[in-house]
């Protein structure tokens, strides 16, 4: 077996590019070891370059990719693609998070557009409560409370309460809830 010289310590350029001591041959068998993916072995790398008509002996692709350091370098690639990933997927998350703030500006000009032209003696109690409480929950979430829960049908509160209210009693509840509402909003705000 040929006597090999010591590998430098130092990468030319990125480690999993072609280095200065590697022959295009060394390079290309350490690019199949490469591209076999995490779970690469010199072994699995052995056996797809001998079926591929590369007869190298285990050995001697063992002792180049011990000398020419293919795990490390083949760890660094991984660690740069894990980081262009990273960043491709904080940048979709920044935009999908801009694109979600334009939506839900656009939702609540709308609602409160809305709010407007409703007639507060048309609405239910039961509309009523999911007001207060859609409206605290957005509070809550504006200044940072990301524990807020979503609201489901059986967070609704029964109406029971305003139902044996006459028509003028009703509307006074409903004034009520309506000044509870933004007197919420003003202590949140």
């Amino acid at each position: 077996m040929a006597e090999y010289k010591p590998v430098s310590k130092e990468y030319v350029g990125e480690p999993w590019n072609k280095q200065p001591h590697e022959t295009s041959y060394q390079y290309a068998r350490f690019r199949t070891y490469l591209e076999l993916g995490r779970t690469r072995t010199v072994q699995m790398t052995c056996d797809l370059l001998n079926d591929l008509g590369d007869k190298i002996k285990f050995n001697s692709l063992q002792e180049l990719s011990r000398r020419n350091r293919w795990r490390d370098r083949a760890d660094r690639w991984e660690r740069a693609q894990d980081e262009q990933e990273f960043e491709v997927l904080r940048r979709e998350r920044r935009e999908a998070i801009e694109s979600q703030k334009e939506a839900a500006k656009a939702l609540i000009t709308k609602a409160l557009e809305a709010l407007k032209v409703i007639d507060i003696y048309d609405m239910t109690p039961a509309d009523v409560v999911r007001y207060v409480k859609l409206g605290t929950d957005v509070l809550r979430i504006v200044y940072g409370d990301v524990t807020v829960p979503s609201m489901t049908s059986s967070d609704i509160v029964d109406d029971s309460e305003l139902t044996g209210l006459s028509e003028a009693e009703r509307r006074e509840r409903l004034l009520e809830l309506s000044k509870e509402l933004e007197s919420r909003a003003l202590a949140d705000g």
